[in-house]
């Protein structure tokens, strides 16, 4: 024993050098025998500079398709085709066309100022009606003949409000060049809201928002990626692959030929928060090879060989989780399904396929830019939360009933409203202040088959003496009582009657999403 204590105590430093030395070459060894040669991570890397440029050409092709992918705003396309209210729309469509609908405020007019910025408005290309109080009272009548208690809900001190139905549906960009026009000829007298302007105002500002907050989590990502690695390049690494992934994703879907504005707007940021994590897997594991002693190359084969695994069974549970929203009867699902699990996959393949080429070429780079860790190790925080464990299930166990019934409480909302005109937007302001002038008005169309114009009127006024109703506007609001349809033109026919139906314009005084609507 005493033997063994003198010989440790006169063993050098150069002694513990070459053990040191002789275990990491055992441990090389040992990383060779197990590493098979001819698999995928051996063609990977070495082929990485033809993947690589293969990539290259596919994601310049892709950037380029991107611009050219359709975009739908209009959400009624995705409605299952066996519902009521996708069978009124087809109809409709088929037979008077699907019109776009606005509300236009005119502030500080006269009755014959208001009533000559209609008849400009009517003259508009798209507009196909403009609905005002002058359908049932003479605005050219002497002001003493008009009573202003009468057409309140049309003109009140001072302010005129109108109804604009357009010739085509919402998203039409024939609709949007007709708001445009409408805008420049009321200027700053006025403004128009509702569906139609609303659509338009999504299209414009939602995309260019998106892009804003995309430049900020991209930053803020930066942000962590540097406090979280040990290199400063790093995280040019992480988001360059990511980058990738996302541009051949975005550019792919010209092969769906169209995708709805939500799809396109989210997919990119949640492509980058549910996969930036691979290729911290395939950094990971490639730095700990060449702590083990092995080369660059030979490292790079053992870590992506033994991250692999990981990093598909990582994906295949996002995969999976997006690919089955395509069974929804909604059909907007089959739309988001399709693309972010298309994202996951370009996210997958990016990280086993380009991300290797990268770490070859940039190596030298992170190895220049290594800085010590900016956090801690977190040994003692992980003990803690280890005993804490029972006590986080139990905890976990009893909130999850009250939350489960407090979800169900929530409220959710489907409409442009919701999705890019809420509060804070100037429309939500404009459909505010008019609002509480002339209270709301929301545009319902009915269609039914044609009987007689006596009838048709009857439940006109039947429609009118609901609290809920505003108006509600058919032929006969055209048809004076005891004259015969073909006095009318045709032009003005076809608005209500056409090819054996009838159309109503019901307007009610509630909000378009609510449970009175």
């Amino acid at each position: 024993m005493e033997e063994t204590i003198e010989k440790k105590e006169n063993r050098l430093p150069e002694d513990e050098t070459i053990e040191a030395h002789q275990k990491a070459l055992k441990e090389k060894k040992l990383a060779k025998k197990n590493h098979k040669k001819g698999n995928l991570a051996d063609f990977i890397v070495d082929h990485n500079k033809g993947i690589r440029n293969i990539v290259i050409v596919l994601a310049v092709f892709f950037a380029i398709c991107y611009p050219l992918v359709g975009i739908n705003y209009d959400l009624t396309k995705y409605l299952p085709n066996d519902v009521g209210s996708k069978i009124a729309i087809n109809k409709m469509k088929d037979i008077f066309g699907y019109p776009g609908t606005g509300r236009l405020m005119l502030k500080d007019v006269t009755l014959y100022e208001a009533k000559d910025y209609k008849n400009k408005i009517e003259k508009i290309d798209g507009v196909d009606q403009v609905l005002w109080c002058d359908l049932t009272t003479s605005i050219y009548s002497s002001s003493d003949f008009v009573d202003l208690d009468k057409i309140e809900d049309y003109y009140k001190d001072g302010d005129a409000v109108m109804d604009v139905t357009f010739k085509e549906g919402d998203t039409s960009k024939r609709t949007h060049e007709a708001i445009n026009q409408i805008e420049k000829l009321i200027g700053d007298r006025g403004y128009i809201v509702g569906m139609s302007p609303t659509n338009k105002f999504i299209e414009e500002n939602v995309k260019k928002e998106m892009n804003e907050i995309m430049v900020i989590v991209v930053i803020l990502i930066f942000i962590i990626l540097i406090f979280t690695t040990t290199s400063w390049f790093e995280p040019v690494l992480f988001l360059t692959v990511i980058g990738v992934a996302i541009v051949i994703n975005k550019g792919s879907n010209i092969f769906i030929g169209e995708i709805s504005y939500i799809t396109n707007n989210i997919s990119d940021i949640l492509q980058l928060a549910t996969s930036m994590d691979y290729s911290v897997f395939l950094l990971h594991a490639y730095e700990r090879q060449r702590e083990n002693g092995l080369e660059k190359t030979d490292a790079l084969k053992a870590g992506l060989m033994s991250t692999i695994t990981t990093i598909l069974a990582s994906s295949l549970t996002t995969f999976f989780g997006f690919i089955v929203l395509v069974f929804m009867r909604f059909s907007i699902g089959f739309d988001m399904g399709i693309v972010m699990s298309k994202g996951i996959i370009c996210s997958l393949l990016m990280v086993i396929f380009f991300m290797p080429s990268l770490l070859l070429s940039w190596s030298d780079r992170i190895d220049r830019t290594r800085h010590k860790p900016f956090l801690p190790k977190f040994h003692r925080f992980a003990v803690v939360v280890n005993k804490m464990a029972p006590a986080v299930v139990i905890i976990s166990l009893c909130l999850a009933g009250p939350i489960y019934m407090a979800q169900s409480m929530n409220r959710f909302m489907y409409g442009p409203d919701a999705t890019g005109a809420g509060p804070g937007t100037s429309m939500y302001e404009n459909s505010a202040e008019i609002d509480a002038k002339f209270g709301r008005s929301n545009l319902l169309v009915a269609i039914f088959p044609t009987e007689d114009n006596a009838k048709e009127k009857a439940l006109i006024d039947e429609l009118k003496d609901k609290s809920y109703v505003k108006k509600a506007v058919g032929l006969t609001a055209y048809l004076p009582e005891g004259i015969p349809e073909n006095f009318l033109p045709k032009s003005v026919t076809e608005l209500f009657h056409k090819e054996g139906y009838t159309r109503l314009l019901i307007y009610i005084k509630t909000k378009p999403e609510s449970a009175t609507a």
